[in-house]
């Protein structure tokens, strides 16, 4: 990754030769300057400057031929290029940054895995045999963020290319044409787009094969498996073969991999185990622990500004939407629950016994002559439900009070200051009408968005294979009460928020001016909804 127009220092490590393994044969070659070569060049053998020095021109070549979509690199007489490394470091930055990196000659959609894939997912391509060469949808991915496609009228040359597998690499002829959009000194060219037979081509130079990176997302997805740690064994993999072409560094594969990934469609596809396809609701969780300087520049702004041409929708408040409309009513049944029922401290002293006894006497008086009437007005389910699990009907001889965690947990919440819509949705409702009308099992599944309804219901079936009656009259009620509340907020908002357009996959070529950079790719953070 850089930063246009910043200055760098990149530092090479040169040799003269192919033969050459000690230590003390490679020298340091330091630049200060720009990604164009620019600046002052030094080399760490007697401290020579300037373009006498062989080590010099050996990196200053490697650096010319270090562009993304450049052919495949000459050696220099006497300097042996392949064993030129560079390591670059920026400096802090406040610029607008480059994406260049995350670019690669490829740019079609690619599958996931199979393993990710939905069964009615559609493959955007077949699987040919394997077959390199130029085509309509050929190009170069230009310095200036568009792209330039293969024209069969202009000449094309033909040069050799490393394929990367699992197992080992090969060295193949790949065809390519001069980009004529880039300037001619960076030598650019356009490359074919192999997704067809299962390859991708990260520079025209170095291609790898699908397989192959998706065998790191199985990796990293399954056991957390870091870039440096997973290149190290395929380079283990690959010193069994021979002819021996030793894998890429970690360096090169990051940058691989993620201009890969970013091209893969994984929208829409979602799927859970309890739920199935395409699930109405999903949660995403993410932590953010820094943000470096280097991102930070004046178009960065959170998701909570408020924009100027932000959509402006009137809307009128709705009193008494709990589920249990009088509030004196519903914190005295909240703190009943909350301060144990009717079941009593315990205490050592026979003041604090005397104390407890005085409670729970107060407590039985209040559940007989408070909360059964009040319960009984708002539906005779609902009251019959409290006094067989959370009344008298949960009185043990030797636990005393210990009523079911399920009921509990669904009393808690229908006391709560909190609306019902925060319990359940319109489909949520949709999904209780249905079940009501035929309380199976399977349609019972439809109530997993209503846990601590759904919670019961279950554990009544697993119990007893049925429904107790009184709990579906409780969800009955549950039904008509949602269903008044959110008539009441339809009725006071008639104007509905502009939704969005949901996006269908892009699986058609890409447009040449159009941007391959996404908005959210700048920040990492992608949100779904338009701001407010």
């Amino acid at each position: 990754l850089g930063f246009e127009g910043d200055q760098a220092i990149h530092l090479f490590s040169v040799s003269k030769s192919n033969d050459a393994i000690g230590i003390s044969q490679w020298v340091i070659v330091k630049h200060e300057g720009s990604d164009a070569g620019e600046g002052s060049w030094k080399c760490s053998s007697q401290n020579k400057e300037g373009p006498m020095c062989d080590h010099i021109v050996a990196a200053k070549k490697f650096m010319k031929g270090s562009s993304d979509a450049e052919g495949p690199r000459k050696e220099t007489e006497g300097v042996d290029i392949t064993f030129t490394k560079s390591f670059t470091y920026y400096p802090t930055s406040t610029k607008q940054f480059s994406w260049q990196s995350s670019r690669a000659v490829s740019y079609l959609p690619i599958l996931p895995p199979r393993w990710c894939m939905l069964p009615f997912e559609v493959e955007f391509y077949p699987q040919p045999p394997p077959l390199i060469q130029l085509s309509d949808q050929a190009s170069c991915p230009c310095l200036d963020g568009g792209r330039a496609f293969f024209n069969p009228h202009c000449p094309t040359i033909i040069c050799e290319c490393q394929v990367y597998t699992l197992t080992q690499a090969f060295s193949i002829q790949i065809q390519l044409q001069p980009c004529p959009r880039c300037p001619q000194e960076q030598c650019r060219y356009i490359g074919p787009e192999p997704r067809d037979i299962g390859l991708f081509n990260f520079n025209n130079s170095t291609l790898f094969t699908h397989e192959l990176l998706k065998e790191y997302i199985s990796a990293f997805s399954s056991s957390e498996t870091p870039f440096e740690p997973w290149v190290h064994t395929i380079t283990r993999r690959y010193e069994e073969m021979h002819p021996n072409i030793p894998f890429v560094g970690g360096g090169l594969f990051w940058s691989v991999w993620f201009a890969y990934v970013r091209l893969i469609q994984f929208e829409g596809d979602k799927s859970c185990p309890s739920c199935g396809d395409l699930p109405e609701n999903i949660i995403w969780d993410g932590v953010s622990i820094a943000f470096g300087w280097k991102h930070v520049n004046d178009e960065l702004e959170p998701p909570t500004v408020i924009q100027d041409n932000a959509p402006e929708c009137s809307s009128q408040p709705l009193p008494h939407q709990e589920w249990l409309p009088d509030r004196k009513m519903r914190k005295k049944l909240h703190e009943w629950l909350a301060d144990g029922g009717l079941k009593p401290n315990k205490g050592g002293e026979s003041e604090d016994l005397a104390l407890n006894m005085e409670a729970c006497l107060e407590h039985t008086r209040i559940l007989q002559l408070e909360l059964y009437p009040w319960l009984h007005t708002l539906s005779p389910y609902l009251r019959d439900m409290f006094s067989h699990r959370l009344g008298h009907g949960a009185l043990q001889s030797e636990k005393g009070w210990s009523p079911r965690k399920e009921y509990l947990v669904l009393f808690l919440i229908l006391s709560a200051e909190e609306s019902t819509m925060q319990t359940m949705t319109r489909s949520s409702l949709k999904n209780l009408e249905t079940f009501l009308l035929s309380p199976t099992w399977e349609n019972l599944q439809g109530l997993l968005g209503v846990p601590a309804l759904y919670t019961v219901l279950e554990l009544e079936h697993g119990r007893e294979g049925n429904y107790a009656s009184d709990t579906l009259g409780v969800a009955n009620w549950m039904l008509k009460r949602g269903k008044e509340v959110m008539d009441s907020l339809l009725a006071l908002n008639h104007e509905p928020l502009p939704g969005t357009l949901t996006q269908n996959i892009v699986t058609s070529t890409v447009q040449k001016n159009s941007s391959e950079i996404h908005s959210w790719e700048k920040t990492g953070c992608c949100y779904g909804l338009p701001q407010i």
